[in-house]
């Protein structure tokens, strides 16, 4: 259980950090134009 709760955490905090820099990229990109 708390094995499946660790993988759970680290995937959201992946998706999050990968959300994270997705949105810095797009707001580089607006205000780069």
């Amino acid at each position: 259980e708390s094995g499946v709760a660790l993988l759970a955490k680290i995937a959201g905090l992946l998706t999050a950090a990968i959300a994270f820099e997705m949105l810095m990229t797009g707001i580089k990109d607006l205000f780069a134009s």
